[in-house]
C-alpha cells in the first residue's frame, strides 16, 4: 500500500481522509479510501482488508457507500 492524506477534500467528502493505492493479491491495483486509520497506520506495504463504508455525502445529504480498505495490525494477514 502507498497512500496520500487529503486534508482539504471536495464538497461532500469529510476531511481529512486517506487514499491508498492497494496492490491486490491477484495482481491488479486499485485506489480507494482507507477506513479506521490513524497516522501511525499509514506505512507503505502495510496489509489491509476490504470493507464497505461511506465514501462521501451526495448533494441531498445522503451517504454514498462503496469499497474501502482498513489497515491491519503490522504483520497481520487479511
Amino acid at each position: 500500500m502507498s497512500y496520500s492524506v487529503i486534508k482539504r477534500g471536495l464538497p461532500g467528502f469529510a476531511s481529512p481522509y486517506a487514499l491508498a493505492n492497494i496492490e491486490l493479491e491477484e495482481g491488479p491495483t486499485c485506489i480507494a479510501q482507507l477506513q479506521d486509520w490513524e497516522a501511525d497506520d499509514l506505512v507503505p506495504g502495510r496489509p489491509v482488508e476490504f470493507v464497505v463504508g461511506q465514501i462521501r455525502t451526495d448533494d441531498e445529504g445522503n451517504p454514498v457507500v462503496g469499497p474501502k480498505f482498513k489497515p491491519l495490525a503490522d504483520g497481520a494477514k487479511s
